[in-house]
């Protein structure tokens, strides 16, 4: 049937570049073996991405493009074409007929011609199927083929996950598809030997093309002396000498778009793939999982064919009610579903955790606990909150009555040990490294780059949807967690869904659409694991088979596949937040129950330290002496002592693998490879925690110790109900990251450089206009200034000596008009000198070093002299120009663009989230130089937006709720401006007289006095006396005195009980408060109050963030949450998802917890943040 006779519109045609498919997996993925023996890795690798084709992008057609290795017309035209191109591995040869008897056996139609190249094929084909009305994609790695770009024909990289099209042409090579022929005639291209001109880089070939439009012109000599000038360049020579050759290359790199092929578009449909009858040769090359997926992919379309089964979709349309293909980025997709495989929102465990997530919303929605471990038993309530407390257990219901007692589930309950050292640095590089190989694509290379900062050196996938690798992707089957039986099972329980098309180059964007199937991965690491013409053992069948493998990781991961998704097995870990995207990195996911002790510990001791297993062991002796524990470090002290004893003294004595009775050995510990130093003594010993063998038990013993004392003190809630859930939803937010534009922090830093210049010269002159001063006025005098000599009186402040304004410190260089340039205007030495010698102002703080210079200083001597104003304004730029503007490209993934910062869970006392590497919530909100760097962060995709949603003086609300204030109470319920409402009653005036100046100061004592700001402070924030700061304060409280009310019962809880708690029930340990409390609160009581209010606030946020995530992922929303801010969240949204996104935010966020007084949200929707 010719391409020409068949009506196309609103299809869309992939078309696969077969050859550069082949060698790209071949390449990338390690040596696998069918049960014949005979390699098969490239024809794993290329029914994988196939499948992924069909999973994630749902073609109408697809065909598939192939060499003939004959001679084309290229040969005939230039006898040197890809003469220098190696010979196909041998390895590879005999994997070529398999890849197209596949092909042959699922009905996926073949396209190839004798005397032209599968790119002629691709190009022929784009063209007729633009001319039927259809929208054509060619998925190739082929630069050539960015020549067919045009408004209905783009390419498709499956190593990137992007469509790239004509504006991602003009952003890459800053030419239009119609100037690609040109273009690489001009550079050559060395992949073909086609030559191009000698010297003609990318970048003078782009503004040639700009400047003259084409090649021809490009050629004429009197534009090349319009662009060189008249004088005789060498590149100039060569254009000029190389008019031939270029128009060679121009014929030799344009492709034939009217190749005689016949094109049979109604085979190319995908509805008419025959996916069962490929099982048996999948059976043959072990690939268990394509069987699943082929299985799946077969027994959907037999689904789709029955009548009603979609409910409004019709495949001959391509979509949804009608919705052609074409228009599918304008429509509402069911994302994490697919025509082909029903893909759960987190893969083999989504239904779990969309049980889990309807949990979650459900629980705090009803003010009950949430799930301790999921879909086993409930945590269990308080006397004061429920009746049953007999101990028996129920049956888990949906209801928020739904207990189960905590002792007897846990014995059920299966525990998986995850122990640190197995995720050192070593063993994940060497395990990467297999799953990327040397030999992977220059066009993955920079997309591969490590994103983990324990990993500098490894190379990973950033996304494993929208970044898809060398290796990646599609539904989880790392190690082959389900096999041909669990594939007929799925099919029989399984009804397709709706296919969720990518979105140009937001590819496909649901996090938990897919996993990734790194090392084909079944397939390889079983090879490693049994040999492939094993029979299957009764171990292997439990998952359990013995692993011959050097890296322990692998070997870990390949025993205890099935138990990190299981719902019946307790993952236990330290950092289990960083463990899982390390997981996420290798294709894996972590799911079901799990138990920090890190963050455990840190609830139940928030003041402790708690970054280390070491440090835990000596925060908890007791889980020490467990008696595991105890023979796994006597083990590891006498293996110790062993080592020391037989170390030579000129040799390096390396530790030996310590591992538990019977198991392989392993690298431990994780981080010393040697016991010596460089002068060959011999350090202390590691500490017994670094070590394998010890983690282990002594991890299991944190478990059962922790899980005792949470309960007991009451924690369990804020534990298993806010911030083990919590982990995974700052997991997903460091995995996605946020996108930002380099370029325009390039702009700013300029911006931001010309102001710093300007105010050094500013310091300067003041400083010179001193010291000039200084001089006329002692003119004949010889002055400390000028000779560097000691006054009588000197700045000591160790002596106490007194200063005078003229002394200056001793060993301080002075300062004259000659060298008042060469002041640091960083060095705070040099400040003193200058500030309180020069300048002469009073010093007003001492510190150790002398006469300080910090901010609140220079804050109280700017009315004195214009100097401090300028240095706080010098400092401030210099801070943010080298803490973020030059600091932030730094911090950029290679991988995709974006930065990733870590948000720590366990370090703020009062249950604030903070983030770091870089720290994003310190970055200034209200300058203008805060603006101009928060306007660097942007959406990665075009249409998408940002949505901030933010509590309304969520702290001041809190306050209200505990002390009840009715004043208080009423502005909120009345939606009226707080400030305002409390300067009216302090001032007495009605509320539409309270002036700017009056506002100003209430909103000062508001967020001040609560947390006992003096009058000293307030005199000072204000610029006010402080007799008059003091009335302030005095009528503040009288007007509010059920305020004060509230901060005496804090102190008085706080004296008797030793700790305070926040609104979900977070303590923290108060030592330190007065007996009685007058004036000023001291440093324990502003902690106490602080943690009340504060704490209480942070647990507000997080109960929000698990309840958007929780109805993000229910609604199936492509949205994402990035940051988080203190009050603030921020997600990611594309243009149809905004509105439902608002009501999403605003909906859940002011409905987390019930107040004596509402929770309000203002939400934000644009470009920049």
């Amino acid at each position: 049937m010719n391409g020409m006779e068949m009506d196309l519109s609103g299809k869309r045609v992939f078309v696969v570049d077969a050859y550069g498919l082949v060698y790209q997996v071949f390449h990338a993925l390690p040596p696998m073996f069918g049960k014949d023996g005979e390699m098969v890795n490239a024809v794993f690798g290329f029914v994988r991405d196939i499948f992924l084709l069909l999973e994630h992008q749902c073609p109408d057609l697809l065909f598939c493009a192939f060499d003939l290795h004959a001679p084309t017309f290229r040969s005939q035209l230039y006898s040197e074409y890809k003469a220098t191109r190696e010979k196909m591995p041998e390895e590879l040869i005999g994997q070529i007929p398999r890849i197209r008897e596949i092909l042959e056996t699922l009905r996926i139609p073949v396209l190839a011609l004798e005397g032209f190249e599968a790119d002629d094929i691709l190009a022929t084909a784009a063209e007729r199927v633009s001319k039927a009305g259809g929208t054509c994609i060619l998925v190739t790695s082929d630069k050539d083929s960015r020549q067919l770009i045009s408004d209905s024909v783009s390419i498709f990289s499956l190593r990137r996950n992007l469509y790239l099209d004509r504006e991602f042409l003009i952003q890459d090579w800053g030419i239009a598809p119609e100037q690609v022929v040109d273009y690489q005639a001009l550079v050559g291209d060395s992949s073909d030997n086609v030559p191009g001109i000698a010297l003609i880089g990318p970048k003078v070939a782009k503004d040639l093309l700009l400047r003259f439009g084409n090649l021809d012109e490009i050629l004429k000599p009197e534009n090349l002396d319009v662009f060189f000038g008249p004088k005789m360049t060498k590149r100039k020579e060569n254009l000029l000498n190389g008019v031939e050759t270029a128009l060679l290359c121009r014929d030799l790199v344009r492709l034939e778009r009217n190749v005689p092929i016949e094109i049979d578009w109604e085979s190319g449909k995908v509805e008419n793939f025959d996916f069962r009858s490929v099982l048996p040769i999948f059976e043959q090359y072990a690939f268990k999982s394509m069987i699943l997926k082929a299985g799946t992919f077969a027994k959907n379309a037999e689904f789709r064919s029955q009548p009603g089964i979609f409910d409004g979709f019709d495949p001959e349309e391509g979509g949804e009610n009608g919705v052609s293909a074409a228009g599918s980025a304008n429509r509402k997709q069911e994302t994490g579903k697919t025509a082909f495989g029903i893909r759960n929102p987190s893969g083999t465990s989504g239904k779990l955790l969309e049980k889990t997530s309807e949990v979650f919303a459900e629980s705090i929605r009803n003010r009950v606990e949430l799930p301790f471990f999921e879909g086993r038993f409930e945590m269990p309530q308080h006397e004061s909150e429920s009746a049953q407390t007999d101990g028996t257990a129920t049956e888990h219901t949906d209801g928020p009555e739904a207990v189960r007692e905590t002792e007897t589930a846990a014995e059920e309950l299966e525990t998986l040990i995850l122990p640190p050292a197995l995720w050192s640095t070593e063993n994940l590089k060497e395990l990467t490294h297999r799953i990327f190989s040397p030999g992977a694509l220059e066009e993955s290379a920079s997309a591969q780059a490590g994103v983990s900062n324990s990993l500098p050196d490894a190379k990973f996938p950033k996304d494993a949807n929208a970044g898809m690798e060398e290796a990646q992707t599609g539904q989880t089957d790392l190690f082959g967690l389900f096999d041909a039986a669990d594939a007929q099972k799925l099919n029989e329980t399984q009804k397709p869904q709706t296919c969720r098309k990518s979105e140009e180059a937001a590819g496909s964007l649901n996090e938990n659409e897919s996993q990734t199937d790194l090392f084909g991965l079944f397939d390889a690491a079983e090879n490693e694991k049994n040999g492939e013409n094993s029979e299957t053992s009764e171990s292997e069948s439990k998952g359990t088979s013995k692993c011959s493998s050097e890296n322990p990781l692998l070997c870990f991961l390949l025993e205890n596949r099935e138990k990190l998704a299981s719902a019946s097995v307790v993952k236990v870990g330290f950092d289990l937040k960083n463990l899982r995207n390390s997981l996420r990195h290798l294709g894996l996911e972590l799911h079901g129950p799990q138990f920090d002790v890190m963050l455990a510990a840190y609830i139940f001791q928030p003041d402790g330290k708690h970054d280390s297993l070491k440090a835990l062991s000596e925060a908890f002796p007791e889980a020490v002496k467990d008696p595991e524990v105890q023979a796994a470090q006597t083990a590891i002290q006498k293996e110790l002592e062993t080592q020391k004893e037989s170390a030579e003294d000129e040799k390096a004595v390396p530790h030996e693998s310590l591992s538990e009775p019977g198991s392989r050995k392993m690298p431990e510990p994780q981080k010393k490879k040697s016991t010596r130093t460089k002068k060959g003594k011999v350090p202390e010993d590691p500490h017994f925690t670094e070590f394998e063998s010890f983690q282990r038990p002594f991890l299991r013993s944190l478990f059962q110790n922790l899980t005792q004392k949470l309960i007991d003190a009451r924690l369990d809630r804020v534990c298993f109900g806010l911030e083990f859930p919590l982990a995974e939803v700052l997991a997903e937010m460091e995995f996605w990251g946020i996108f930002i534009q380099k370029e325009r922090l390039e702009e700013i830093s300029k911006r931001f450089g010309k102001r710093i210049g300007e105010l050094s010269e500013d310091l300067y002159a003041l400083v010179e206009s001193a010291v000039r001063e200084k001089t006329s006025e002692k003119t004949g005098e010889k002055t400390g200034m000028e000779t560097g000599e000691e006054n009588e009186a000197v700045s000591n402040p160790e002596t106490g000596e007194e200063n005078k304004p003229g002394n200056k410190t001793k060993g301080d260089p002075a300062f004259t008009l000659e060298n008042v340039r060469s002041l640091n205007l960083n060095s705070p030495r040099q400040l003193q000198k200058i500030l309180f010698e020069t300048l002469e102002l009073p010093i007003l703080h001492k510190t150790k070093t002398g006469p300080s210079t910090d901010a609140q200083t220079l804050e109280e001597l700017a009315d004195l002299h214009p100097f401090p104003a300028r240095l706080l304004e010098y400092r401030q730029m210099v801070k943010l120009q080298n803490t973020y503007v030059e600091a932030l490209p730094r911090l950029i993934s290679p991988a995709d663009g974006r930065i990733h910062t870590s948000f720590n869970q366990a370090v703020t006392a009062t249950g604030r989230l903070s983030s770091s590497e870089p720290n994003l919530q310190n970055i200034p909100v209200r300058t203008e130089e805060g603006k101009l760097i928060r306007s660097a962060f942007v959406p990665e995709y075009d249409g998408w937006s940002f949505v901030s949603a933010d509590y309304s003086q969520i702290e001041l609300r809190v306050l209200a709720h505990y002390c009840g204030d009715e004043n208080l109470c009423e502005a909120f319920r009345k939606d009226q401006d707080i400030h305002a409402r409390v300067a009216s009653q302090i001032h007495s005036v009605p509320l539409d007289e309270v002036t700017p100046a009056m506002r100003r100061a209430a909103k000062t004592v508001n967020f001040g006095v609560i947390y006992g700001q003096s009058s000293f402070g307030l005199a000072a924030q204000l610029k006010i006396p402080q007799d008059e700061a003091r009335t302030f304060i005095q009528t503040y409280f009288m007007q509010f005195p059920a305020i004060e009310s509230f901060l005496d019962t804090v102190l008085e809880f706080a004296r008797e009980n030793g700790y305070v708690s926040t609104l979900f029930g977070r303590r923290r340990p108060i030592s330190g408060i007065r007996p009685v409390q007058k004036g000023q609160l001291n440093l324990a009581e502003r902690m106490a109050v602080n943690t009340v209010i504060q704490g209480s606030a942070a647990d507000l946020i997080k109960l929000a963030m698990l309840r958007v995530y929780a109805r993000l992922k229910r609604a199936e929303l492509r949205s994402r949450l990035l940051l988080q801010i203190h009050d603030e969240l921020l997600l990611e949204t594309p243009p149809e998802e905004i509105e439902a996104v608002q009501e999403i935010l605003r909906e859940e966020m002011t409905n987390a917890w019930t107040l004596s007084v509402p929770l309000k949200v203002d939400v934000e929707v644009g470009r920049e943040w």
